[in-house]
């Protein structure tokens, strides 16, 4: 039996009918997160006994049999082409198919708890809100097995299943920031769709043993469940949150389980003993992530740099992510967490440079400071955002710096525009070089003020070169007064007010 693995669009056909990526292994047995069942536990009333108590069982992180009363009245039907690839035929096939099993991962509930908390997607408020919310995190790190109804012999197969799963365990490699991935997914559930694949890269690896990870790849409704690859074509991941609306910005947080971890449960939930892979791999760690500090103030938080000029230390940030000066600024980095003082911060809200200087009063290794770029930003150029999207507790409670990979778009007197992510929370963070070198502070991503949409891969960045000379001359003097040499003049407020140029009639 050999282990093919194929991409699918799952549908539950109860109504509400809703439609998901999914994974199926051998044209039989189907993966996919149960967030596909999220319309149907949602609606929280007392006609849902049933149902609440295949939710209890999940919260308790038992694997849930199809046999099931509830989980029997669900029909579910998987669509997916045809196994030769050279085949001239483009229709796809389409069969039913049932749950084998329901069950929820322990460590994946649990670190999804602790860093979507903090979000107000996932805020309580009454008893309803408070239900959803909870079913939210409950759904996303869950997961459904199914099989396709025609199959023959049955309990024979899934018995080979279980084996090859154990075996595949043993091949996959751990997951580092950075990695190249692809992903297969039928975006909002649309046949039209089906089979869309991108390619991106991890931009975050945290959770409990590495149990999630964030890629940068800005996935949609209907891709849950979808597979995440690695460049050596292998299977590491299953995707459980795509992006969302969140405070008037299209969040870009496409999470994915660590497809290792979900098999390693759900075989002990079985009963099934398995042995872990012999592949050994160096957990990534880059010498960037050592200098991004996440910075908060008066219940506001942004990102910050270390930076080192000749022997002047200072974090490097933007001044609205100041929202008290008066008061403490709260830094946590790679080795702990201090409190500072603000050096200086533009007086002017509305013009740019929007920078702030922050004291470091603490001894910290000069390897853990960013070294700026010396060659001026150009258009194509590959560069890193990094920072603290969305999440403040990837800071605060387990230091995970994220990191997005984009280009320069544009590049103005004054001003970067890039195509990476940056979302809130990533304020004042370094824009880096393909070296790690800094290159450009982030500053702000882009606001349609008809629709007050925020889009957060059209974003705004200071040039460090053209900045370089005051902090400068800020190392040599130590003259606080010096920075105010970062106001800049009207040529560079023009530039930042996005004024439109002179157009040149020839109608």
């Amino acid at each position: 039996m050999v282990f093919k693995i194929r991409h699918g669009l799952l549908e539950c056909t109860n109504s509400p009918p809703n439609k998901k990526s999914a994974i199926i292994f051998n044209g039989e047995f189907i993966i996919t997160s149960a967030y596909i069942l999220y319309p149907h536990f949602r609606e929280y009333h007392s006609s849902l006994n049933n149902g609440n108590s295949v939710i209890e069982k999940l919260r308790r992180h038992e694997a849930i049999s199809g046999d099931n009363e509830y989980l029997k009245e669900f029909d579910f039907e998987i669509t997916y082409d045809r196994h030769k690839v050279q085949s001239k035929e483009k229709n796809l096939l389409r069969f039913k198919a049932k749950i084998l099993y329901l069950f929820n991962c322990r460590d994946i509930l649990a670190s999804a708890e602790n860093i979507l908390n903090g979000l107000r997607q996932h805020e309580a408020g009454d008893d309803i809100e408070s239900y959803n919310a909870a079913l939210h995190k409950l759904m996303i790190s869950s997961f459904i097995i199914l099989q396709t109804v025609y199959s023959a012999n049955k309990g024979d197969n899934f018995k080979k299943f279980i084996i090859h799963m154990k075996n595949y365990i043993k091949f996959i490699s751990p997951i580092n920031k950075l990695d190249d991935v692809l992903t297969i997914s039928t975006p909002f559930g649309m046949e039209s769709f089906y089979k869309t694949m991108n390619i991106g890269k991890v931009s975050n690896v945290f959770g409990i043993n590495s149990c999630l990870f964030t890629i940068s790849n800005n996935l949609v409704n209907g891709c849950e469940g979808a597979a995440v690859i690695n460049s050596k074509l292998r299977l590491i991941g299953m995707i459980t949150c795509t992006t969302f609306h969140w405070n008037n910005e299209n969040a870009n947080l496409t999470l994915a389980a660590n497809f290792r971890h979900v098999l390693k449960e759900f075989l002990q939930k079985i009963g099934e003993t398995y042995t872990n892979g012999t592949i050994i791999r160096s957990p990534s760690n880059p010498h960037w992530e050592n200098a991004v500090v996440l910075l908060s103030n008066d219940g506001a938080w942004g990102t910050g740099s270390l930076v080192k000029i000749r022997k002047s230390k200072f974090i490097l940030t933007c001044s609205h992510v100041i929202k008290t000066p008066s008061d403490k600024i709260f830094c946590h980095y790679t080795d702990g967490s201090f409190e500072a003082n603000l050096l200086w911060m533009n007086p002017h809200y509305n013009r740019p440079y929007d920078i702030a200087v922050i004291e470091i009063p603490i001894t910290i290794p000069d390897h853990y400071f960013l070294d700026i770029s010396k060659t001026m930003p150009h258009i194509g150029q590959t560069i890193y955002s990094a920072g603290f999207p969305l999440i403040s507790k990837l800071g605060k409670d387990m230091f995970r710096p994220s990191l997005y990979e984009g280009r320069i778009v544009k590049f103005s007197p004054g001003m970067i525009i890039s195509d990476a992510s940056i979302q809130a929370g990533q304020s004042g963070g370094p824009l880096l070089d393909a070296n790690g070198k800094l290159i450009g502070v982030s500053v702000s991503n882009s606001k349609d003020h008809e629709t007050q949409l925020i889009y957060p891969n059209i974003n705004m960045s200071v040039p460090v070169a053209n900045i370089k000379s005051e902090l400068e001359d800020f190392a040599r003097t130590k003259d606080i007064n010096s920075l105010n040499n970062l106001i800049a003049g009207t040529e560079i407020q023009d530039v930042w007010a996005l004024k439109a140029p002179l157009v040149e009639c020839k109608l």
